[in-house]
C-alpha cells in the first residue's frame, strides 16, 4: 500500500477594522479542503506563518492510503512466478 500526499496552501490578507480589532478570518480557498476530505484524505501538517502588512499562509499536508495498480497478469505470468517460488523454495 503506496500514500498519495497534496498540499494546499491558503493565504490571507488580514488587516485589523477600525476599532483596531482583527475580524475572524474565512479562507476562500477552503472548497478544495472540502473535496479532499470526502476523498479519503486527512491532515498530516499544519504550518503557519505571518508576514509584513497582515498575510498569513496557512499550509496543510494532507495524506491518504492508496493501493498500487499492478497489471493483469496472463496464465503464463502466473506459471512463472509459481516456478520461481519453487525454485526459491529449493534453493536453486
Amino acid at each position: 500500500m503506496a500514500t498519495e500526499y497534496q498540499i494546499v496552501t491558503l493565504v490571507q490578507n488580514a488587516q485589523p477594522n477600525p476599532e483596531g480589532k482583527y475580524d475572524p478570518i474565512h479562507w476562500e480557498q477552503d472548497n478544495d479542503i472540502a473535496d479532499m476530505l470526502s476523498n479519503g484524505y486527512k491532515p498530516e501538517q499544519i504550518t503557519t506563518t505571518s508576514g509584513e502588512k497582515g498575510l498569513i499562509t496557512l499550509t496543510i499536508l494532507f495524506s491518504r492510503p492508496v493501493q498500487t495498480a499492478s497489471p493483469q497478469m496472463s496464465g503464463r505470468d502466473q506459471v512463472t512466478l509459481d516456478r520461481f517460488a519453487q525454485k526459491a523454495e529449493r534453493g536453486y
